[in-house]
């Protein structure tokens, strides 16, 4: 008898282990569109959204459990969020958005009011630093500002900061790079763009 129950509870063990094994495999495979990591997200919305895919992931910012992930394409920047899920894996953010395609025709910024994270690119191989005006034009308010920060341009063209002290209460909804301007390495002004005169 006591053969028996030991045999039994072996079978039982190999049907748990084989459930918890098919359980992992599909978490893992990227069927319930969960993945091991926000970059393994990036590339899946990124094949998904029929673009890309990225030449190389530029940055990947991260806040608690979610990750905004900023790669390059051939025209400009491709941006996900992504927040972590059960089991220590990566889906794309409830709630939150694909900017997906960014197009950069020259040198261009772009501002994510979740991650209060601001980022851009320069196409224009001289430009070393940037300085970029953040604001908005609405309706109630018209036009206002609320910060210009000077950023220093990596080699590839890519630039970012975080923690920009915007006032609490401002609306994520309304807050765009309004102006930007590129210096060259002796700090003289060689790029200009104001979006309110467009």
């Amino acid at each position: 008898m006591r053969g028996i129950n030991e045999i039994n509870r072996v079978k039982q063990i190999g049907i748990y282990i084989i459930i918890i094994l098919i359980a992992a495999a599909f978490k893992f495979s990227g069927i319930n569109h969960e993945y091991r990591s926000p970059e393994d997200v990036f590339y899946a919305c990124e094949k998904g959204l029929h673009y890309g895919p990225s030449k190389e992931i530029l940055y990947i910012k991260r806040m608690g459990n979610k990750a905004l992930a900023i790669g390059r394409i051939d025209d400009g920047l491709s941006a996900v969020q992504t927040q972590k899920t059960w089991f220590g894996t990566w889906a794309l953010s409830s709630g939150g958005s694909i900017d997906g395609h960014l197009p950069v025709e020259e040198n261009g910024a772009f501002y994510d009011d979740e991650f209060n994270f601001l980022y851009g690119l320069c196409n224009d191989k001289n430009i070393e630093n940037v300085k970029v005006t953040l604001g908005s034009d609405d309706s109630t308010q018209g036009k206002q500002e609320y910060g210009t920060y000077d950023i220093k341009v990596n080699d590839g063209g890519f630039f970012y900061s975080d923690l920009l002290p915007i006032e609490s209460g401002v609306s994520g909804d309304y807050i765009l790079p309004i102006h930007i301007e590129g210096f060259d390495e002796s700090g003289q002004l060689i790029y200009s763009y104001d979006e309110f005169e467009k």
